[in-house]
């Protein structure tokens, strides 16, 4: 989990309601992130308080089934501190229990407002490849277009063999210019005479969405499972 995000969990006070106000700042943040298209950042922190949560009260069933009890809790290390035959400091632990049941409630919201958010950028992306699809997995130069907003916009990307992971590939911005299919053909000319073993991918935007950099990260997402699912890396 994420230091950053999730630390106010544990640290002092153990107040519930300064517990309850930093849970709906949190809250209220994810939220921000969300309607200004900040889906990486928005999936990220949802995902690191849901952990969070989950993993607190999934060690209080574990020690309890072990007859270890919680005397503590360590700031520093975002972690509880246990001890056998010990008993809980029960009222802080009552606070966490809370504030967790409740934080699971409201992110849990918040992870379904992503879904449909990322869902509905992805189901308007079509997504194809130019001409035959090169037998060897390689560079590549990707067009998005949407001719609803004007406009289009051009990236490249290195050789992803190596890479287990979609957020880690990387689709490199090069311009956006107006929509015009003809330009995009003589570009598109261009590299595949000068690049013959590369890539090339066209994608279209069906309808405008608010947020370029959602965009941006859903179609960075989409690129890399169907080349996985192609070339089988």
């Amino acid at each position: 989990m994420s230091k950053r995000s999730t630390a106010w969990f544990f640290e002092d006070p153990m107040d519930l309601e300064h517990k309850n106000y930093k849970l709906l700042a949190n809250v209220e943040y994810a939220e921000k992130c969300l309607n200004k298209g900040k889906i990486h950042e928005a999936m990220d922190f949802i995902e690191d308080h849901l952990v969070c949560f989950y993993r607190f009260q999934t060690d209080q069933e574990i020690r309890g089934m072990n007859d270890t009890e919680i005397i503590g809790i360590d700031p520093i290390m975002m972690d509880l501190i246990y001890k056998k035959g010990k008993k809980d400091n029960g009222e802080d632990i009552k606070i966490l229990s809370d504030i967790a049941e409740r934080g699971i409630l409201e992110f849990e919201a918040l992870h379904s407002l992503f879904r449909i958010k990322w869902r509905a950028i992805e189901d308007a992306i079509q997504l194809s490849y130019v001409g035959e699809r090169p037998g060897i997995l390689s560079n590549g130069y990707i067009f998005l277009l949407c001719e609803s907003d004007n406009w289009v916009r051009q990236y490249k990307f290195k050789n992803p063999k190596n890479i287990r992971e979609w957020k880690n590939f990387k689709l490199d911005f090069i311009e956006e210019i107006k929509y015009n299919k003809e330009e995009v053909i003589d570009i598109l000319e261009v590299l595949r005479n000068k690049y013959e073993d590369y890539i090339f991918l066209v994608g279209g935007l069906l309808k405008p969405f608010d947020s370029i950099h959602a965009i941006d990260h859903v179609f960075q997402c989409k690129v890399y499972y169907k080349l996985q699912k192609d070339y089988l890396f």
